[in-house]
């Protein structure tokens, strides 16, 4: 069932959560995908040790990202004719790829500029943050 917010909007839905937990930091993240043909996830990773909330959140958009652009590519679309919906719950992440919050953290630069780079070329790329409550729902976590 197509998203009520999304009607006329945005081609391609991408919703992202990440965290971390433990004393070993334990990364994990999941992201979900909307497309024309359907919905893809939600799709869940593990990125182990020594990952902070804000590294998994980064990790978690950017698998979601990568799958997005490799469908892109075998479907013929091209970026250009995409418009794009990226919704978290990360405060962090959405204000700094907005460009509202300067990226401080040296580990978070290299996640940031990667992301950055695989958002650009879209015809629209909205960033939009939603409260965890919604993220729980779609994600199911």
């Amino acid at each position: 069932m197509a998203d009520p917010e999304r009607v006329g909007r945005a081609s391609y839905l991408l919703v992202f959560d990440g965290g971390s937990r433990g004393g070993r930091q334990l990364g994990f993240g999941s992201y979900l995908l909307e497309t024309p043909e359907g919905r893809i996830g939600p799709i869940r990773r593990r990125y182990g040790p020594g990952v902070t909330n804000n590294q998994a959140e980064y990790l978690a958009l950017l698998d979601g990202l990568r799958q997005l652009l490799v469908l892109l590519e075998e479907s013929g679309r091209r970026k250009e004719e995409i418009d794009l919906e990226v919704r978290g719950d990360s405060r962090l992440v959405i204000n700094q790829l907005a460009g509202r919050w300067r990226v401080r953290h040296p580990a978070l630069r290299p996640l940031f500029d990667e992301a950055r780079q695989m958002l650009a070329g879209f015809r629209q790329a909205r960033l939009r943050w939603t409260p965890r409550a919604a993220s729980v729902d779609i994600l199911g976590h």
